[in-house]
């Protein structure tokens, strides 16, 4: 009986002692983390300071230079010094005109028309290249539009992607797709070609 009492007594102790290391341990945790934090403000604020007047300094060029390429309607050189400005962070760049009160939105319309123009004649130089009634995959077609539509992007919802611009050649029957019968259901492959023209109805239309 003394055993099992000295036991329990002897688990307790190791029990409180754990808790009681546990609580000094990330007092002293902390407390390094504060006095390391006071030892290095010497070297921390300087660099603060220099950093934010560094940044001041390239935001502001940004902006004088953003607003002069809209003035010249150089809606190009404007994308490009957006995207180049914080590659890591285009929408953090994005809120920073705005806040500033750049009007963004000649240079959105002019690049809807750009992406757009871009999309069909990718679209059509790979429907130009088939022969007959040949078909190309519908993902051998969207792939390549995928950076097309990197290119021209500021914000999501400035124009449409390239699936919504297919999928609208789709409803307006100016492409036709065709899934081929013998294929792995799991994983379909579908065909698109520009729709074919009814011989007999251009002869009547003649």
């Amino acid at each position: 009986m003394i055993i099992i009492v000295y036991g329990f007594l002897l688990l307790l102790g190791i029990g409180l002692a754990s808790i009681v290391l546990k609580g000094a341990w990330s007092a002293i945790k902390w407390v390094s983390i504060c006095a390391l934090g006071i030892a290095t403000l010497p070297i921390s604020i300087p660099y603060l300071i220099i950093k934010a007047y560094r940044d001041g300094v390239k935001n502001r060029e940004l902006l004088n230079n953003v607003q002069d390429a809209l003035k010249r309607e150089n809606f190009v050189q404007a994308l490009q010094l957006i995207k180049d400005h914080n590659t890591e962070d285009l929408k953090a760049t994005i809120e920073l005109l705005t806040t500033e009160g750049v009007d963004l939105r000649a240079l959105k319309a002019d690049l809807k028309v750009r992406y757009i123009q871009a999309i069909e004649a990718d679209i059509n130089s790979r429907l130009d290249a088939l022969q007959g009634s040949n078909f190309i995959e519908l993902s051998s077609l969207l792939l390549p539009l995928k950076p097309i539509y990197q290119q021209y992007l500021l914000e999501k919802g400035d124009f449409p992607t390239p699936q919504k611009l297919v999928e609208a050649k789709f409803k307006s029957k100016e492409l036709e797709l065709e899934k081929p019968r013998s294929q792995d259901e799991e994983k379909p492959v579908y065909l698109v070609r520009r729709r074919q023209q009814d011989e007999f109805a251009q002869a009547i239309e003649i």
